[in-house]
């Protein structure tokens, strides 16, 4: 825990660090005084880059990214529908969604197509997000899609389940292979010994005159040696 010494000489400071066997550290030069720590100066650096990654962390986290697609006014169904669930996964992942609709040539004649083209998208998300009215910029109409936030759609809920089934099944899986090596391997018949069928009387007879056969041959030979 951090205590507060006070003020004192740089002398003294040293001293104080050198008799605890650490590091006298500049926390803020800027301060006066200027403010500095005792402590090991490895354990100073670590603290500087755990710091420095959970920065880092948090303003990914806040970054909102937005993803274009390009629509024509006479796109068909099936570019349309790919498009669309490419503009729901990415308002799920909580970016937004810059719609664009170009026109060529005489297509200008079209705008109105186009409007209606974007008022279906919108209707299509289920409301997973809100847009501002489509406008023109050159010969493109553009209109930028914001992700509803705190609200979790479906989709985002199932996955966020089949994550964490996954998890709880790897987890299990990782504490059954640690107690089967606690215990040793387990002797498992294998579907070929399961399978196996059981001798039948014919061969046990025939290993049984092969036996009595063996034993009289040694006998004969140890007889002849005698």
């Amino acid at each position: 825990t951090k205590q507060m010494i006070g003020v004192m000489q740089t002398s003294e400071a040293r001293q104080q660090a050198k008799g605890k066997a650490m590091d006298l550290i500049l926390i803020n030069p800027s301060a006066e005084p200027p403010l500095c720590r005792i402590m090991k100066l490895d354990k100073y650096r670590y603290e500087q880059k755990r710091a420095e990654k959970e920065k880092t962390k948090q303003q990914r986290a806040a970054r909102v990214d937005v993803k274009e697609l390009k629509m024509r006014p006479n796109t068909d169904v099936h570019d349309y529908q790919v498009r669309l669930k490419k503009a729901i996964q990415f308002l799920d992942s909580g970016d937004r969604v810059k719609l664009s609709c170009q026109f060529r040539g005489r297509e200008m004649a079209f705008q109105n197509q186009g409007r209606d083209m974007m008022k279906k998208f919108m209707q299509d998300l289920e409301g997973r997000g809100t847009a501002n009215t489509p406008s023109m910029q050159g010969r493109t109409m553009v209109m930028i899609i914001t992700p509803v936030k705190g609200k979790k759609t479906a989709r985002a809920e199932a996955a966020a389940r089949k994550n964490q089934q996954d998890d709880v099944k790897t987890t299990g899986n990782q504490e059954l292979e640690a107690l089967n090596d606690d215990l040793g391997e387990p002797d498992i018949a294998t579907n070929e010994d399961q399978q196996k069928p059981p001798d039948s009387p014919e061969s046990s007879e025939v290993s049984s005159m092969a036996a009595a056969a063996a034993v009289a041959a040694t006998e004969k030979l140890f007889n002849e040696q005698a």
